[in-house]
């Protein structure tokens, strides 16, 4: 059985500034395989950390059935998240997960919803 507390180096392949103090970030672990099993459904979230400052709860922007990379969305406000803002293309994270149950898809098809939510993600 996989460790679920085991983290994995992902690099950072590109940023984008969405808004004053948010930044998006596309990453993709280093490892191959790694990257090819990555699987999440929508609602569950990762951490993403540095060695020595700490990690952060962040929830997955992309799509379901994108393989090659994964895009999470960070703002600015503590100490780890300003540190992670300061990395640049090429730079390392640490990810784990994904953890937490998401969204049960299949139930909610065909039905009208209402979410309310705060921060960068659901």
């Amino acid at each position: 059985m996989k460790n679920p507390y085991q983290s994995y180096p992902a690099k950072i392949t590109r940023i984008v500034l969405d808004a004053p103090k948010t930044r998006a970030f596309t990453l993709r672990f280093q490892d191959a395989k790694r990257q090819a099993a990555f699987k999440f459904i929508p609602g569950q979230f990762i951490l993403v950390g540095l060695p020595g400052i700490g990690e952060i709860p962040v929830g997955i922007n992309s799509p379901t059935y994108q393989k090659k990379f994964f895009q999470i969305t960070v703002r600015g406000v503590g100490k780890v998240s300003k540190a992670i803002q300061q990395k640049t293309v090429g730079s390392v994270l640490w990810v784990r997960g994904p953890y937490g149950n998401g969204w049960p898809m299949k139930k909610i098809e065909k039905r009208d919803l209402l979410i309310i939510a705060g921060g960068l993600g659901i």
